[in-house]
Formats: C-alpha cells, sequence, structure tokens
C-alpha cells in the first residue's frame, strides 16, 4: 500500500506509514467509495441506454399500431360510406341509421413523445383508443315508425328558430309598451273635452272666451267677468280674479257649454274690453303701484331710471323676458309667473300699463291704457 504523503510502499492492511507514520486507512476508504462510484455510475448509464433503446422501440411499435388503426379506421369509414350509398340506393335509411352514421368517432391517437431531464428518461402512458370499430347498421324501426320520428334539425336551424322567437318577444314587449303609452298619455287626452274659443248664446248675446286657460264673459255692450278656467271630467270650474268659484260643464259631442246658458262655439275668436271687471282693474293697479314703489327702493333701480329719464312701459312680453333692471325686479314682487290672467292680459296686448318713476321721491304713477 502506498503511502500519499511520502510515497513509501507499506504492507497491505497496514494503517500508519512505516516511514513517515501517516494513517492509510481514510486514503483506503475514499479509493474503495470511488472505485465504487465508479462502478455504479457506468452501471446506471448502461442501464439508462438500455431503457431509452427499449423506450425507442416501444415508440416505433405505437408508431407503427398507429398507422396499422389508421388503415383499418379508413376502410371502415369507407365500408359505412358504402353501405349509408346501399341503403339510401334501397330506401332503408333511417333516422337511426343517420344519427349513429354522423356520430362514428374519428379520434387519433398521437405519438407518444420521450422527454429526458438531467439524462433520465421519463416514459408517457400510452394514449388508449377509444374506437371500436361497429358492425353496418340495420334499420330497427317499422315505416309506421318511421313516419313518427322526429325530424333532425341542424344546429343552424335551432340557432336560427331561438333567434327568431327572440325577435318576437322583444317585437311582442314594444307594442305592449306602446300600447300602454297610448292608454296612460294619448287616449285620456282624446276622449278628454276642452273648449277654446269663443262660444256665444243667441238668446241674450252673450259670449264665453276660451283660451289658454284665461276665460272671459262679455256681451255686446262689454263684459263682466274675468278669470281662470279648469275642467275636470268634462266639469269646467270657473274662478274669477275676485276668488269666487263657480261651476260649468262641457259637452264634447256637441261642442257646448253649460253655463247657466248654452253657449255654441262660433268658431271665432273675440277680444274683450279691460273693463271686464272694474274691481279687478282698480285692485290690479293698486297692486302694481305697490309692487312698483317697493321695487324703487333698490339704488340699482333708481340709477338706472336716473339714466333713461323716460317712463317704463310694460306690455307683452316685458315682464316675461325682464329687459331692464325695473321689469326683473317687478315681476319677481308681483309673482308674475303665477298670475295667468295678468300675463295674458300684457301678452296678448290687451292692455298696456306705463310707469313713471319719480327718482328723487323714489315713487312711482301708475297708468292702465
Amino acid at each position: 500500500m502506498v503511502c500519499k504523503i511520502c510515497g513509501a510502499n507499506n504492507p497491505d492492511g497496514a494503517q500508519f506509514c512505516d516511514d513517515c507514520g501517516a494513517p492509510l486507512i481514510e486514503y483506503n476508504q475514499q479509493v474503495q467509495q470511488q472505485a465504487v462510484q465508479s462502478q455504479m455510475q457506468q452501471s446506471q448509464m448502461q442501464q439508462l441506454e438500455q431503457q431509452r433503446r427499449q423506450q425507442q422501440q416501444r415508440q416505433q411499435q405505437m408508431e407503427n399500431q398507429l398507422l396499422q388503426q389508421q388503415q383499418r379506421q379508413q376502410q371502415m369509414e369507407n365500408q359505412l360510406s358504402q353501405q349509408q350509398q346501399k341503403q339510401l340506393q334501397n330506401g332503408h335509411v333511417t333516422p337511426q341509421n343517420q344519427i349513429q352514421y354522423r356520430q362514428q368517432p374519428n379520434q387519433m391517437q398521437q405519438p407518444v413523445q420521450s422527454q429526458y431531464v438531467s439524462g433520465q428518461s421519463i416514459q408517457q402512458q400510452p394514449l388508449q383508443s377509444q374506437y371500436t370499430p361497429q358492425q353496418p347498421l340495420q334499420s330497427q324501426y317499422t315505416p309506421q315508425q318511421q313516419m313518427q320520428q322526429q325530424p333532425i334539425y341542424s344546429d343552424k336551424v335551432k340557432k336560427g328558430k331561438s333567434k327568431g322567437l327572440l325577435i318576437f318577444f322583444i317585437v311582442l314587449l314594444l307594442l305592449a309598451a306602446l300600447t300602454a303609452v297610448f292608454i296612460i298619455f294619448v287616449l285620456p287626452k282624446l276622449s278628454k273635452g276642452e273648449p277654446k274659443g269663443e262660444y256665444k248664446n243667441s238668446d241674450f248675446g252673450g259670449y264665453i272666451l276660451f283660451d289658454e286657460g284665461v276665460y272671459a264673459v262679455y256681451d255686446n255692450d262689454g263684459g263682466y267677468e274675468l278669470g281662470t278656467y279648469e275642467i275636470k271630467n268634462d266639469e269646467i270650474i270657473f274662478t274669477n280674479v275676485n276668488g269666487e268659484v263657480d261651476h260649468g260643464r262641457y259637452n264634447k259631442k256637441d261642442n257646448t257649454v253649460e253655463y247657466g246658458y248654452t253657449f255654441e262655439s262660433n268658431g271665432e275668436k273675440e277680444t274683450f274690453d279691460v273693463d271686464i271687471d272694474k274691481d279687478y282693474v282698480k285692485s290690479l293697479k293698486d297692486n302694481i303701484k305697490k309692487a312698483a314703489d317697493t321695487v324703487c327702493g333698490d339704488s340699482d333701480v333708481i340709477s338706472e331710471a336716473e339714466e333713461l329719464g323716460a317712463p317704463y312701459y310694460i306690455y307683452g312680453n316685458e315682464l316675461s323676458e325682464g329687459h331692464t333692471a325695473f321689469t326683473r325686479a317687478l315681476a319677481d314682487k308681483l309673482g308674475y309667473g303665477n298670475d295667468r290672467v295678468l300675463s295674458y292680459l300684457l301678452e296678448n296686448n290687451y292692455i298696456t300699463i306705463d310707469i313713471s318713476v319719480n327718482t328723487s321721491s323714489k315713487t312711482t304713477e301708475v297708468t292702465f291704457y
């Protein structure tokens, strides 16, 4: 045994070197271990190489089997095709024949591939074919049973039917919605009567004018009632400018109004005098003067009046549009949007209001035309 330190030869089995005294057992063990490992590696390499060759052989066998299987399958398909053609010619094709022929499996087995990781082979399990040859199909139905068979529909036909049903239901919902709108909103307006224009009573020569929610009762000598009206179920509720309420009725069929007398439509729209209700005109004039005097307390309004140096003429849409600071403040003070009679008289040019402003005393003078 050779010493790894000094190189001296020593007897076999010696634990220490005779020349230098170095231990010999550890070195011998390492040498033995290396020899064993080398033998094991060689054996493993031989086994791996053998497995690789076996795997290649099995893979080649599988490929040959798959090729034979494909050939058998092609032959079977040819036989089925020939069988179906014969049945078509002889008139023996049944729904069962067609279904089974369309459902023939056509599954091919993929080749098994070998994968190697760190010199080792991982074998995949071969895929098993699910294809089983079938014998030529024989009809199991009598002619009467064949007549009762349900027809075969393709997926496209089924999808077309589903789409058609969906469109039908959408159209049905739209028609239902339009019908509901007509019943709720349109039909009440069509069935609800509403007088419009001038209605005349020939017995005493009186007239009633209905226009934009405002009514006026007058005769050939002048007027005597002015106010607003509202219709509920063909009943007319009259509210005059003094707040007094009275009731009448509208006959839609004959287009007549019953209000003490029977008034018939004459298809005309006459004008009426502002003297219809003198008490209303007086109270209106007082209200406008009071509101105008209050507005003049605003410094911007007085500055504007001093700059213009002229009266304010209120007519048409002056209060609704508010072209000046004075008219805007006056409309707000009067609550112009809520007084339908005043807005009707002004915007239809039945009355004109002249308001002169005294800038020194901050007072106004109101005149009606």
